[in-house]
C-alpha cells in the first residue's frame, strides 16, 4: 500500500514539473535578458536602457551589454535547472 503511494506521487509530481517546464518556456523565453554596465556589473535602470537596441547603443561605446539572467527559462534544460533550484534541491 504504502509504495502505490509513494509511485503515485512520483507520476503526479513528473506531469506538474513538466506542464511548468512547458509553460516557464513560453511565457518567459527571451524575457529575462537585461542591460549591464560594463565599469560597476550592475543591472542599469528602464531609464537608461529600456530595450536591447538602446544597449547595443551603449555596447558599441564599450559601457554596457545586453546578458542572459543566470537562471532562465530559454530552453526545456535550463528551464529544468531552474524549477530544480526554485523547489529547494541543490544542482
Amino acid at each position: 500500500m504504502p509504495w502505490q503511494v509513494v509511485t503515485t506521487l512520483k507520476f503526479n509530481f513528473s506531469i506538474v514539473h513538466k506542464v511548468l517546464l512547458v509553460l516557464g518556456v513560453h511565457h518567459f523565453k527571451g524575457r529575462l535578458y537585461s542591460c549591464i554596465s560594463t565599469n560597476t556589473e550592475e543591472r542599469l535602470s528602464v531609464e537608461e536602457a529600456a530595450n536591447r537596441t538602446m544597449c547595443t547603443i551603449l555596447e558599441a561605446n564599450s559601457t554596457a551589454m545586453w546578458t542572459n539572467a543566470e537562471v532562465h527559462f530559454d530552453n526545456v534544460g535550463s528551464a529544468f535547472l531552474a524549477l530544480v533550484s526554485l523547489s529547494g534541491f541543490c544542482v
